[in-house]
């Protein structure tokens, strides 16, 4: 039986960067650290049913029926699953959601969290997070890393009406440490947060390490962050030319425009203006318009070496397109 997966997806914070003049010399703007990003930069929720055992799965909607009728509680599950997904019959919120309760009710961890899920979405019944909450409880203590995610994503909601940072924390920690990216990304967030109550660099750096060790291009990004704020301890430009590389090979404009600052000499001591344009490009042709203006200077200044009249006049063009008033 296949199972819907959706992770909804996240939004990025806009990005003001370009070079002003200044007394008839370019010089770039201070970057957008951290603290300017929006905290709320969250991973969102699992909507994951979970799969049942294959011997389950080839079991047909009549033979499933009167199995779940007669009750069995994994053919109960197995039903709900049906109707979720209408698979085998008609798509029926309202009927997985009975099937569930009924599973719920013989302590089916799975159809726990189905009943939690559908209650947090709004699926068959009014949306409610109290009623999420209270069924999401059952297998996050029972080690479901989905549950425990979700869990902690309500606590972490300030308009869910159930927000409490501490229990967020003890929830991602939980998940996080079964491994589960979002959870790590998540849990550094709340870490790196200057203005709130668990502000704690060397946590966020720890945990926003997992995720980036993982792949996750965000956590990747927001590490290179914390490396690259020269008002912080942890201070790094190297570390920060690391991260913001991984970043930016997954094709991230926000760290493929920062790294090209770097070797743009806006920190000092890595100057490569060949990396520069080729990282400044890469974000440009994202649709970057600070990128874009930061790159059509590099082609428009005589003295760099790179000085190409033609490149610099289109990429002013796209800049300009896009409003930057410095490019027109």
């Amino acid at each position: 039986m296949k199972a819907e997966n959706l992770h909804l997806n996240k939004h990025s914070g806009d990005r003001v960067m370009s070079y002003l003049q200044n007394n008839n010399q370019w010089i770039p703007h201070p970057f957008h650290r951290a603290e300017n990003r929006p905290m709320t930069f969250v991973k969102w929720l699992f909507i994951t049913l979970l799969f049942m055992p294959a011997c389950f799965a080839q079991t047909s909607f009549e033979q499933t029926m009167i199995a779940a009728k007669s009750g069995v509680v994994e053919s109960q599950y197995e039903l709900a699953l049906m109707y979720f997904n209408g698979d085998t019959t008609r798509k029926d919120y309202k009927k997985a959601l009975f099937w569930n309760t009924k599973a719920a009710a013989q302590n089916s961890i799975k159809a726990k969290y189905h009943l939690a899920l559908m209650h947090h979405s709004g699926l068959g019944i009014d949306q409610s997070y109290e009623k999420a909450i209270q069924w999401y409880t059952a297998p996050a203590r029972n080690g479901l890393v989905q549950a425990q995610f979700n869990l902690a994503h309500i606590y972490d909601d300030v308009d869910s009406g159930f927000e409490d940072t501490s229990e967020a924390i003890y929830w991602y920690k939980k998940s996080a440490e079964q491994g589960d990216s979002d959870a790590q990304f998540n849990l550094a967030l709340i870490y790196d947060d200057v203005n709130g109550d668990f502000e704690d660099t060397s946590e966020a750096i720890y945990w926003y390490r997992k995720a980036a060790g993982q792949g996750d291009a965000d956590a990747q990004f927001y590490l290179a962050l914390i490396y690259d704020d020269v008002n912080c301890s942890f201070e790094d430009i190297s570390e920060a030319i690391y991260w913001y590389k991984k970043a930016a090979e997954q094709g991230d404009a926000d760290a493929q425009f920062n790294l090209a600052l770097i070797y743009d000499g806006v920190n000092g001591g890595f100057e490569d203006l060949s990396e520069a344009i080729y990282w400044y490009k890469k974000a440009a042709e994202q649709g970057d318009a600070d990128a874009q203006f930061n790159l059509a200077h590099l082609y428009d200044d005589v003295n760099g070496g790179f000085e190409d009249t033609s490149e610099a006049i289109y990429w002013y063009k796209k800049a300009a397109e896009q409003g930057d008033a410095d490019a027109i």
